[in-house]
């Protein structure tokens, strides 16, 4: 089925047994930004969401009305009131199609039921002006690999979400 104008997804908590799915979906979407396989290789390892992760974050799934999953987004707490947007994928044939406002959204409803004050994200450098739309403003950088490469944290205050 070929995906073109806008959809609603419904959200779920994904299990062990979506893990394979959910992996696939990260791995093609970040190779969707045009990286070279070179760094795709190096990244694999920290883009892969193992079963021991499930007891340490949300993960989510979002699936079209036909059951398709075609995103995914996880959170965990770091603090009191302090959480981190983990996973925010959206599959790639699914881009431009408003998933990626329909993860926000829901991200936020959760984080809102349970106290949150902000969200950091360690966020790819291609998907800052994305989060800026949420109110995101860069606090830090993070290291990343290859030695050298750094990645924006970012944050956002969740008063502004309520």
């Amino acid at each position: 089925m070929t995906y073109s104008a806008a959809i609603r997804c419904s959200f779920m908590k994904a299990t062990k047994k979506d893990l394979p799915a959910v992996n696939a979906l990260i791995q093609d979407s970040k190779a969707s930004w045009g990286y070279a396989p070179e760094l795709l290789a190096m990244w694999r390892e920290g883009l892969t969401i193992r079963e021991s992760h499930l007891s340490e974050r949300e993960l989510y799934k979002g699936l079209t009305p036909d059951g398709l999953i075609c995103c995914v987004y996880s959170f965990s707490k770091t603090t009191d009131g302090v959480f981190e947007l983990e996973e925010c994928f959206v599959e790639p044939r699914f881009h431009g199609l408003g998933l990626g406002n329909q993860i926000m959204a829901d991200l936020f409803a959760r984080l809102n039921e349970l106290g949150a004050k902000k969200v950091i994200i360690v966020a790819d450098p291609n998907a800052v002006g994305f989060y800026r739309k949420y109110g995101a403003n860069q606090v830090g950088t993070y290291p990343s690999i290859p030695e050298g490469r750094q990645l924006p944290v970012l944050e956002i205050e969740m008063h502004e979400k309520g």
